[in-house]
């Protein structure tokens, strides 16, 4: 139920800064979901969900590199399990 609800609250927020490609914006919003086992071993697994929201702002651009900052915040979900003592 958490996480559904925080999946729900971060997609919301997001798309109330959406906008067309009218203006170059200094700010972009960005969200990653990832989900894996960390290592293979008989004796005891690892999984972890995250999400990420994300801010970035654009300092500076020039012809070959564009300069930003990035603010990110980060929630995990792990599961670990010892299979064979």
């Amino acid at each position: 139920m958490d996480r559904k609800l925080l999946l729900c609250l971060l997609l919301f927020f997001s798309t109330l800064k959406i906008t067309a490609q009218e203006a170059n914006s200094r700010f972009s919003v960005g969200f990653n979901y990832g989900f894996g086992s960390e290592f293979n071993n008989k004796d005891y697994t690892f999984e972890n969900h995250f999400y990420k929201a994300q801010l970035y702002y654009k300092l500076k651009e020039t012809k070959h590199f564009q300069y930003e900052i990035l603010v990110q915040t980060e929630i995990n979900f792990g599961k670990h399990q010892l299979l064979n003592f």
